[in-house]
């Protein structure tokens, strides 16, 4: 393979289902690598935001008319909200809302925790703020806050009315898009710095097979390109059930192990033919292999001669101790 800079999809792809990736990303600097796991990370985010909004979409009119059903009145003035009685429910399934004019922004991981474990999403109109909480399935929570100046809010009619208009208006959407699209990528990009770490002690521990001479860098290389194929089954496992089973983690990791065995194999096989002579990569294999065995018996050679000298050594501080006793 030429080393030449390459598009991110033929990286993905490459990725994938072409091994040689691994030498050729070992020859360009961290930052690439460091690129295409963030612009991976990117469309994995893109594709989970969008199915979210869509399904939301689909299902906003009902959460609409719930909200008006089940939320007690409200007023907003200089910022700040006051309701005639605290009220909460369920608008549909695991996702729910709360109204209570007494608690602000401090009281919000205390409400989040007083939900359900399974929700998904938990919209909190607080005295001081309006907020809402995303909550992925491993648990992580991702925390969106919003002024009630800022969108005019001063009702329950008020906000029900623009709750309407967002089920009418496509800028509206588009804005909620990017907004959500961006607050996955953040979610995601956190999760995904946890999941490398873990790869990259699978790679330390399977490079101890190959002996390939790696530096930190190179070990991450290896840690990013591996974590495609986990990457898009997470995607892939989201869109369709909004979680990622047990199961499917298990066998992301055996994938993850696969990858970096045989990616460390074609490092080392690079390695051998860059340190071989020859016309074919055959015979440049052939001379490598060559020069590693007259490495390895040069060095069992010096063994042995360290050895024998350390046993003359030996031998002599013994006799004459001998005749110092006598």
């Amino acid at each position: 393979m030429k080393q030449r800079r390459i598009g991110f999809l033929t990286r993905f792809f490459l990725a994938i289902g072409d091994f040689r990736i691994y030498p050729f990303s070992q020859k360009e600097q961290l930052i690439v690598a460091i690129s295409y796991i963030f612009k991976l990370t990117f469309l994995s985010s893109a594709i989970i935001g969008t199915a979210l909004l869509i399904n939301i979409n689909n299902q906003s009119s009902e959460m609409e008319k719930e909200f008006k059903r089940l939320a007690s009145d409200f007023t907003v003035e200089n910022g700040m909200l006051t309701s005639s009685n605290p009220s909460s429910g369920e608008l549909i399934e695991d996702i729910y809302f709360l109204v209570d004019g007494q608690k602000e922004s401090g009281d919000v991981k205390t409400i989040i925790h007083e939900f359900p474990k399974t929700s998904r999403g938990i919209a909190m109109l607080l005295n001081d703020r309006l907020y809402f909480a995303y909550i992925f399935p491993d648990g992580y929570t991702q925390v969106l806050k919003f002024n009630y100046d800022d969108y005019d809010i001063e009702t329950k009619d008020g906000l029900v009315s623009m709750w309407h208009e967002f089920n009418e208006s496509y800028s509206i959407r588009l804005i909620l898009l990017i907004t959500t699209v961006l607050t996955t990528f953040i979610g995601l990009i956190i999760l995904r710095g946890w999941t490398l770490m873990i790869y990259l002690i699978t790679v330390y521990m399977i490079n101890a097979l190959f002996g390939n001479k790696l530096k930190f860098s190179g070990y991450l290389k290896v840690a990013i390109y591996a974590s495609t194929v986990p990457v898009v089954l997470d995607t892939i496992s989201l869109v369709a059930i909004g979680e990622v089973p047990q199961l499917a983690s298990f066998i992301e990791g055996l994938i993850c192990f696969i990858y970096v065995f045989y990616g460390l194999r074609a490092i080392r096989i690079d390695q051998l033919l860059m340190a071989g002579i020859g016309k074919t990569p055959e015979e440049r294999i052939k001379d490598a292999i060559n020069k590693a065995q007259k490495e390895i018996e040069e060095q069992l050679k010096k063994d042995e001669d360290n050895n024998s000298n350390k046993n003359e050594e030996e031998t002599k501080e013994k006799e004459e101790n001998d005749k110092e006793s006598k």
